[in-house]
């Protein structure tokens, strides 16, 4: 059985491999796209969905209007919005189901997938390609790990096409914790 280190080293690499592997252009332009979006509506089911969540919160703190689906707070999509999807393998159907629902109501979709070829990229507008391999982590959390840092990335992007200031972003995070 593998030790602690081991695991956590095992861990570091898959991400570290995946990360080398990103494609920086498709970065920058979904910033672009987010910073220009009237609203951001964010999704994804299970492990995907949480980290969706996460983003949803960093661009709120970002002062971008953010939402997550499913949320009792989260209104309609409306054209010219754009939803962010998140979703592996690209085929879950809950996730395909927003998208083409967004799409249908003149929204921008950008798509985080580790399929370029998967029918979440079709619908998509935009699409981040999270380059995956096999995982030996548990649950193969390969795909989760990297989706948070490309997110977070990603949010940094936007951060800088807006010329947010770090002080500004304090100012927008939570505090009754």
């Amino acid at each position: 059985m593998p030790d602690a280190r081991s695991l956590l080293a095992q861990a570091l690499a898959e991400a570290q491999s995946s990360l080398e592997a990103v494609d920086t252009a498709a970065l920058d332009a979904a910033a672009g796209v987010i910073a220009s979006s009237p609203r951001c509506f964010v999704t994804g089911q299970g492990r995907s969905g949480l980290v969706s969540r996460m983003f949803a919160m960093r661009l709120a703190q970002l002062g971008r209007p953010a939402h997550a689906v499913g949320e009792s707070t989260t209104p309609g999509v409306a054209a010219d919005d754009l939803l962010v999807v998140c979703s592996g393998s690209g085929e879950t159907h809950t996730t395909c189901y927003q998208a083409q629902r967004a799409r249908d109501r003149g929204a921008i979709v950008l798509a985080a997938t580790a399929r370029a070829d998967s029918s979440l990229a079709a619908l998509a507008n935009h699409v981040v390609r999270i380059p995956t391999a096999e995982s030996e982590q548990l649950g193969a959390s390969r795909y989760e790990h990297v989706l948070l840092i490309v997110l977070d990335t990603l949010a940094a992007r936007v951060a800088v096409a807006l010329d947010i200031a770090a002080e500004e972003i304090w100012r927008r995070h939570a505090n009754l914790e």
